[in-house]
């Protein structure tokens, strides 16, 4: 388990916070991790650690990690905009890790908690037991019951919030919530720990992060969609046709289109042209600036000057990972109103 360095990506919770005069503390472990299906990072942690006072009122997570057998601390500032959702029910807490968190080590999630129940599976519990070292406990999941996972991992106060691992692959299946006893009686021999699965807990967060950052691939990729080319075929043509009757208005009808690239064959530009895009916009609207953008580097020269002023339309060919293919035309500014 250490030689893999997961240590890095569970912590010791210890923290306080205010709400008006009153001074709360709270303790507990969490962890980071990769929701890929929610396109999200988040640290993780149960509700009972961290309910939704906490995060109205608190301004930070105070958290440390033992890395290389050595403790580290840290914060998580909450004032910054990111995403924060509680769930009582669940008993379950995630908070957004932004990139200027500067977080690098995530869990993953293993791939078949949808399907899988993991009775008889190996599990560990990574866990900072009563806020002092870290301890790692394994053993095996007993059963999987009124939407919980119960296991006979051990486990002390301040475990909460710890991950559930699979002991095959080192990826996480659930989150650990605490300890009961199956006859009633508090006896250790009677002691079991249950935990929450994470497929619910993915179900349960209502957001999907959007990826706002300019890229070609996302770019081809909004219009190389077979499925939505096909959708109401007949409808999409005609539009096409009145935009191509729109753009050709704008320009004059003897207006030769320049050739930026021809370290192109001639087979892959006819290639491109299949996919073909005509920038439209008034002078200084940003065309080009958007073409170096999509391009990743200057392909069209931009400023304020004359010289820069697109004259007349040029055509960009592109080739993404040698399959996809696509063309774009850069145009010279429309006179405002058309």
């Amino acid at each position: 388990i250490y030689t893999s360095g997961i240590e890095r990506y569970i912590c010791k919770i210890e923290t306080n916070f205010k709400i008006g005069d009153e001074e709360k503390f709270i303790r507990g472990s969490g962890f980071f991790c990769n929701i890929k299906e929610k396109k999200i990072k988040v640290f993780m942690t149960n509700n009972h650690v961290c309910n939704q006072e906490f995060l109205d009122n608190a301004k930070k997570i105070n958290y440390s990690i033992e890395e290389n057998f050595m403790k580290k601390d840290y914060e998580l500032n909450l004032e910054k905009k990111r995403y924060k959702f509680t769930d009582e029910e669940l008993d379950f807490t995630v908070i957004e890790v932004l990139k200027e968190d500067k977080i690098t080590n995530f869990l993953e999630i293993d791939e078949f908690i949808n399907c899988k129940d993991y009775v008889n599976e190996k599990i560990v519990i990574l866990q900072y037991p009563k806020s002092q070292n870290l301890k790692i406990s394994d053993g095996i999941i007993k059963a999987k019951k009124d939407n919980k996972i119960v296991y006979d991992v051990g486990t002390e106060g301040g475990s909460s919030g710890s991950p559930l691992i699979l002991l095959n692959n080192l990826k996480i299946i659930g989150l650990h919530q605490g300890g009961t006893y199956s006859k009633g009686e508090k006896n250790k021999n009677n002691k079991i720990n249950i935990g929450i699965p994470l497929n619910l807990i993915i179900n349960k967060i209502d957001y999907i992060k959007e990826d706002n950052s300019w890229s070609f691939k996302k770019f081809f990729n909004i219009f190389s969609s077979e499925k939505e080319m096909k959708k109401d075929k007949n409808e999409a043509k005609s539009e096409i046709k009145n935009e191509i009757k729109g753009i050709k208005d704008c320009f004059p009808k003897s207006e030769k289109i320049e050739i930026i690239d021809n370290e192109f064959t001639e087979s892959e530009k006819r290639r491109c042209k299949k996919n073909g895009f005509i920038l439209v916009g008034q002078n200084g609207s940003g065309k080009t600036t958007l073409l170096n953008v999509l391009f990743g580097k200057e392909v069209g020269k931009v400023g304020s000057d004359e010289s820069t002023i697109t004259k007349k339309p040029r055509i960009y060919y592109y080739k993404l990972n040698n399959r996809n293919y696509i063309s774009l035309i850069d145009t010279p500014g429309v006179e405002e109103g058309n």
